[in-house]
């Protein structure tokens, strides 16, 4: 078998020669394209899988181009990057597409990367103080820079502490004039410490009790001025400095500080002893605004709601002339008369409101200080704004409740259902006006007997029909008022 292979191998090479030595033969005549040569014919090596390897004619085996020289290195595919290890991804995994260049929010950065991403993530909003740019959008983004390298710290904002009263007292050094310090920059313990040395200085205690209402503006200060005694020290002070026109801004601000140490109710508090001190101030001072303004928004505060303590208060308040004093403050004109007369009417809202026994003498001391013309003018007086004749017709409400005869004749004396009719209608957009216009109406025709009788008379010869059906025809879609209106 071997042999027979050697033989045709060595004959193919003799066989090629031949073929060459033949010419090409042209076919003139029909016009053929020459036949193409023959050519050397290699077999292929699938045709001899399994056999042995042909060898040439001197039977040596073949030689490979490299043969004696050393073994070339082959060129190797590189491997994928790795994450380094502790990294988010882990392992020999590799780390998924950058989302960078998508648009999209790069993940948290870790130790390794950061100086990277300080340089050259986008946007780049600034420099930090160690020279590096920072992409402040970074989620959990902080940068941490050796002390040597930061030409100029951070200055830490420094905390403002409350001065102690021994602080305040050394640092203010304020004399018997008032002199140097800067009450302004007091706290709450040296205000009240300056406030209850101040004496006879007029000057100082002013501006003890201005100070000790700016502080009293926050409710940590409020109780903590209420826990040091500030209603006594105040109270006092305003006692001490009463009458004369030199103290009316003195008084003004001592209201004012009561006015906002009762604007809550607190443990500690003495709101009836603010009530007696406000109503003697405009008393006092029966043309102050300020202090008619203060002293009124005081006494419906300390005078809100229906419990003992809320009603003994109204009683205290009564005693010592506090519906003469807001009457008078109703009557008073000026810049801020629109927010003085509201709170006036507040303050005579809760003085005389409540169904207990001494209520119906609160609102016979409010008739006879002449509440009910001068909220008869207020409701009538067309210039006056819808809020102020909101508030004017619930004082009304509660100046003619009750059965008491007398009192609602004299209601309906003062011109009150004329009155109601013009305001009403003068603010017929307003639900309020209407339905608590209505409700006065109401209350001056309620009742049986001829005396009841007489009063229904008189309120329809006024125009309370007209006035009631005007509300009804106004506000359709408002329960209350057709409520009110029936």
């Amino acid at each position: 078998m071997g042999r027979s292979v050697f033989r045709r191998a060595a004959s193919t090479p003799k066989a090629l020669r031949k073929a060459k030595s033949v010419p090409t033969q042209l076919h003139h005549q029909g016009g053929l394209p020459p036949q193409p040569q023959e050519q050397e014919h290699t077999p292929s090596p699938l045709l001899n899988a399994g056999m042995p390897p042909e060898l040439p004619d001197d039977g040596m085996p073949p030689q490979l181009p490299n043969a004696g020289m050393p073994p070339q290195p082959q060129a190797q595919t590189p491997p994928l990057p790795t994450a380094p290890s502790g990294s988010l991804y882990g392992g020999s995994r590799p780390p998924p597409p950058s989302s960078l260049s998508m648009g999209a929010r790069p993940p948290p950065p870790t130790a390794l990367s950061m100086k990277t991403l300080e340089r050259r993530s986008a946007p780049q909003t600034g420099m930090d103080q160690g020279g590096f740019w920072t992409n402040r959008g970074l989620p959990g983004f902080k940068i941490v820079v050796p002390e040597h390298k930061i030409k100029h710290p951070i200055r830490v904002p420094e905390t403002v502490t409350e001065p102690t009263s021994a602080t305040a007292s050394e640092a203010s050094a304020v004399g018997a004039d008032g002199g140097a310090g800067d009450p302004s920059t007091w706290g709450t313990n040296a205000t009240l410490d300056e406030l209850r040395r101040a004496g006879s200085d007029r000057k100082l205690t002013a501006s003890c009790l201005t100070q000790l209402r700016a502080l009293c503006r926050t409710e940590a200060n409020r109780t903590d001025a209420i826990r040091l005694g500030a209603f006594d020290a105040v109270i006092e002070s305003l006692r001490r400095h009463r009458g004369g026109d030199e103290t009316e801004k003195l008084t003004e601000a001592g209201c004012a500080a009561l006015r906002s140490l009762s604007s809550k109710p607190t443990a500690g508090s003495n709101p009836e002893g603010a009530v007696v001190a406000v109503v003697q101030s405009m008393i006092a001072y029966p043309s102050a605004m300020g202090v008619a303004e203060h002293g009124c928004t005081c006494l419906w505060s300390a005078c809100f709601g229906g419990t003992g303590e809320a009603v003994r208060r109204k009683d205290l308040a009564i005693e010592h002339g506090a519906a003469g004093a807001v009457v008078v403050a109703m009557r008073l004109r000026g810049s801020s008369g629109s927010h003085l007369l509201r709170e006036a009417s507040r303050a005579l809202q809760h003085l005389c409101t409540g169904s207990d026994t001494r209520g119906e003498e609160r609102r016979q001391k409010a008739v006879a200080s002449g509440a009910l013309q001068t909220l008869a003018s207020m409701v009538t007086d067309a210039a006056r704004r819808v809020e102020v004749v909101e508030e004017a017709c619930l004082a009304l409400c509660a100046v003619c409740a009750g059965e008491n005869d007398e009192r609602l004749h004299a209601a309906l004396a003062a011109e009150v259902v004329p009155a109601l009719g013009k305001g009403m209608a003068g603010c017929r957009q307003s639900t309020a006006v209407q339905e608590w216009g209505c409700k006065s109406i109401d209350l001056l025709t309620s009742g049986v007997g001829p005396s009841a009788d007489a009063r229904r008379n008189k309120a329809a010869e006024a125009g309370a029909m007209a006035a009631a059906l005007g509300a009804l025809a106004s506000h359709l879609s408002s329960a209350y008022v057709q409520a009110r209106a029936d």
